[in-house]
């Protein structure tokens, strides 16, 4: 060092005794030299903040991160005296020799990007080291690696490396850039796979375009899709996939892969969870897109799918639907069981035929008003008490509004609903359904309905249910002599005479009424299934003349003796199932 030459010199003066001295001729002070990189040197320098002087120890064991990117730096002799390091930043230098690291055990972070390291023995023993970037450096063997058990990001790209074993030994791996190596055969054939399949992130180039599929489970069900047992996948074999169905019972877990998929039409995924819907975004010629019970929050990324015709969302955490409201194309729509509120996104929506949203929490359906082409509209157990935008939409067939808050239908006047559900509401008036001529399908169960003689007018009545209400007279129902199914338990019938020109009824239901004779059904020759639970029937002979009924529930009657030794015996060996 310059400082013991100049120490040495002042030693070797001569005394001078009592007299005065001549001082002996100095220079000024030179700079110190710590290192033997002086590049190396400076970026330790500017690190401290000390352009000059000497640097104490105390100091260099104060540093646990040092940056000297694209500095010149060769040679890293004397960085062993910064014992406490923890990042080391070197990136576009001149390194070749890394011997000097290998007393730095408590490194984490290491960027050697774009040097000449070839050897990485000396880090071997680095056991905290969590980062390490060695792009671009010429390397061939990465085996020194193989111990560090703590090492979660690997970046090899663009080096001479064949064989990627030594990586498979490392349990905390998680992230691996290969991109730009010549890999050999058995790391196509095994390793990569081998990692993928345990959860690593990988990025390399494949030979003819090798398609690599995490999720074991997954790659089955797109080679029974493709036919295609043996041989690795392509990209050219997952462009042939058009359409894929994902249920839970596959037991995929990893859906990696599935963005390759670019000429994919129709996908459906049941019960499996996705938290990257990215995976989907890109698939921009998809027409038809289920994706139920995959725990869905956020569904930004399906607003890049413009083509969609048909979109399915049942069974997620969804509060926010406006991702939907570009997507001008949609026919089909249909969120329910989950939390949206507000629909008004859909107002854009002018072709939409199909709406379901069923199980949320929407009140004002105000925007339907406006959806002129809607066929159904579907939004049981939500919050509506006004149906009033309905009004007016002649296209709708099949309407159902069960268990909301309505009271009014007066709106519904008119319409040419055929299929109308509006169970569990606030209904005690239904006179404006008397003039719905189109009806086929009616069920206002669960209501506070006296008087059903509205429906004596709907002679196209297929299927009638207006259980749980406080009806006594069923004599409207006499003209409806069309009808196949018909259930009024839980309300105050006492006869059932009116029911005997009904003569194509399949199934009848009356369960906890007051019915004492059941004579009149003698000529419902079609009936297959009877519930009359609950009622006052002791006398059931009658039933033996009903050839073709099969189900048949007398519980909580108090039948005669004959009843239950003669007839429910006979019933049951013609095969007829008789609870009673």
């Amino acid at each position: 060092m310059k400082l013991l030459l100049i120490i040495a010199m002042v030693w070797l003066l001569p005394g001078c005794g009592e007299e005065e001295c001549v001082p002996f001729p100095v220079g000024p002070e030179e700079e110190m030299e710590e290192f033997a990189d002086a590049a190396l040197e400076g970026a330790v320098r500017a690190t401290l903040d000390q352009p000059r002087g000497e640097i104490r120890e105390v100091d260099l064991l104060a540093l646990t991160r040092l940056e000297g990117t694209e500095q010149g730096i060769v040679d890293l002799e004397g960085i062993e005296r910064l014992g406490n390091l923890e990042q080391l930043l070197l990136a576009g230098n001149q390194v070749r020799d890394i011997a000097p690291l290998s007393g730095l055990k408590k490194l984490r972070v290491l960027d050697l990007v774009d040097n000449r390291v070839q050897n990485l023995a000396p880090l071997s023993g680095l056991s905290e080291l969590t980062h390490l970037n060695l792009d671009f450096n010429g390397l061939r063997d990465i085996s020194p690696l193989s111990g560090l058990a703590q090492l979660q990001l690997v970046n090899l790209k663009g080096n001479e490396i064949r064989d990627i074993e030594p990586l498979m030994r490392l349990p905390s791996l998680q992230w691996v850039e290969l991109s730009g190596n010549p890999l050999g055969g058995e790391t196509f054939n095994d390793h990569l796979l081998s990692m993928l399949r345990r959860g690593v992130e990988l990025t390399f180039h494949s030979p003819e375009a090798v398609v690599f599929i995490p999720d074991l489970r997954f790659e089955k069900l797109l080679r029974e899709s493709l036919g295609k047992n043996l041989g690795h996948l392509v990209r050219e074999d997952l462009l042939s996939i058009h359409s894929l169905e994902i249920q839970r019972s596959a037991g995929i877990t990893n859906l990696k892969g599935l963005e390759q998929l670019h000429n994919l039409q129709t996908l459906r995924i049941r019960d499996v969870r996705l938290d990257d819907l990215t995976l989907i975004s890109g698939l921009s010629k998809l027409r038809t897109l289920e994706l139920v019970g995959a725990r869905l929050k956020d569904i930004t990324p399906l607003g890049d799918l413009i083509e969609l015709r048909r979109v399915t969302l049942d069974r997620n955490q969804i509060e926010d639907i406006s991702p939907l409201s570009g997507l001008e194309r949609l026919l089909e729509v249909q969120f329910s069981h989950n939390q949206v509120s507000d629909i008004s996104p859909l107002g854009a929506l002018s072709l939409l035929n199909n709406l379901i949203f069923a199980n949320n929490q929407v009140r004002d359906i105000s925007v339907l008003g406006r959806m002129e082409r809607l066929s159904t509209v579907k939004f049981s157990r939500n919050e509506v008490e006004d149906i009033s935008p309905l009004s007016g939409l002649w296209t709708i067939i099949t309407l159902d509004f069960s268990y909301n808050q309505v009271e009014d239908i007066s709106q519904l006047f008119g319409l040419r609903v055929a299929n109308l559900y509006c169970n569990g509401n606030r209904l005690t008036d239904i006179e404006p359904l008397g003039r719905l001529f189109a009806l086929s399908q009616l069920e206002f169960s669960w209501n506070e309905v006296r008087d059903i003689s509205p429906l004596a007018l709907l002679t196209r009545l297929r299927g009638v249910d207006f259980s749980h209400n406080q009806v006594t007279d069923i004599s409207p129902l006499a003209k409806l002599t069309t009808l196949q199914a018909l259930a009024f338990g839980d309300n105050g019938v006492n006869q059932i005479e009116p029911l005997a020109p009904l003569r194509f009824l399949r199934t009848l239901a009356f369960g906890n009424n007051g019915v004492s004779g059941i004579e009149p059904l003698a000529k419902l020759t079609r009936l297959t299934e009877l519930s009359c639970y609950g009622n006052d029937i002791e006398e059931i002979g009658v039933l033996l003349e009903l050839e073709d009924l099969l189900s048949i529930d007398l519980s909580e009657n108090p039948l005669n003796r004959n009843a239950l030794e003669g007839i429910i015996p006979e019933l049951a060996a013609r095969g007829a199932t008789v609870v009673f």
